[in-house]
C-alpha cells in the first residue's frame, strides 16, 4: 500500500521548469491511495483551488477517481471532476480482452470554453461560452465508433488573424457519429 497526502502544494512547484507551457497553476490538496490485492487499485481525491491557466482564472476544481486493473488485462476506471460547483465531467473507461466489453464514455455539463481559449490564443481571443454533452467510443467490428451529442451555447470569440468577432447566442447541438 502507498498513501500520498498533499496539503496546500502549488502545481507549478511539481512541474519541471520549462514543461508548463500552458501556465497551469493552483493550490493542490488531496489524497492518492495505491494498493495491490488481486487487483491494482488506485483512488484519488483532489481539490485544486485558485486554478488558472496562462494567468486566466478558472476557479476551483474537485476531482475524484478510481482505477482498477487485474492480471487478465481488465481495466476499469471512473473519473469525476467538478469545476466551481457548476461544471462537471464524468469519464468511464472499461477495457478487457473481449472487445465488446471495452468502451470510453463521458458526459460533461456547462464546461466553460475559456479553458480551451488560452490553448489557442495565437488564433482565437476572448473565447467565451459553454459546452455540454455526452460521447461514447466503442469498438464495432474492426474499428472504433464515436457517437454522442455536443451542445455549444452562448459562444463569442475573436479570430485573431482576421481581427473579427463571431457570436453564437443560442444552443447549437452537434450530433457526433462514426469515428
Amino acid at each position: 500500500k502507498i498513501f500520498l497526502d498533499i496539503q496546500n502544494v502549488w502545481l507549478n512547484m511539481l512541474v519541471i521548469p520549462g514543461m508548463n507551457t500552458y501556465g497551469y497553476d493552483g493550490e493542490l490538496t488531496g489524497k492518492i491511495n495505491y494498493q495491490v490485492h488481486d487487483k491494482n487499485e488506485l483512488g484519488i481525491e483532489m481539490d485544486i483551488r485558485q486554478m488558472k491557466m496562462n494567468e486566466t482564472s478558472l476557479g476551483n476544481m474537485k476531482i475524484t477517481g478510481n482505477y482498477l486493473s487485474d492480471t487478465l488485462g481488465t481495466i476499469e476506471s471512473d473519473l469525476s471532476a467538478v469545476i466551481n460547483d457548476t461544471s462537471s465531467l464524468n469519464l468511464i473507461v472499461r477495457y478487457g480482452k473481449n472487445a465488446s466489453q471495452s468502451s470510453i464514455r463521458s458526459d460533461f455539463s456547462s464546461i466553460p470554453l475559456t479553458i480551451v481559449g488560452s490553448l489557442a490564443s495565437k488564433y482565437i481571443g476572448g473565447l467565451d461560452g459553454m459546452v455540454s454533452g455526452e460521447l461514447a467510443l466503442t469498438p464495432t467490428d474492426a474499428s472504433p465508433q464515436l457517437n454522442g451529442m455536443i451542445n455549444i451555447s452562448y459562444v463569442s470569440l475573436k479570430v485573431v488573424p482576421l481581427n473579427a468577432w463571431f457570436y453564437l447566442p443560442r444552443c447549437v447541438p452537434l450530433r457526433v457519429k462514426q469515428f
